[in-house]
């Protein structure tokens, strides 16, 4: 399941910066 770790986080800090760089 480590392996899967370092996927997951890609994908929550990809949802952040989408969410940061375009408020709605």
């Amino acid at each position: 399941m480590i392996s899967l770790w370092p996927k997951f986080a890609v994908l929550v800090r990809s949802l952040v910066i989408v969410r940061v760089a375009a408020p709605r």
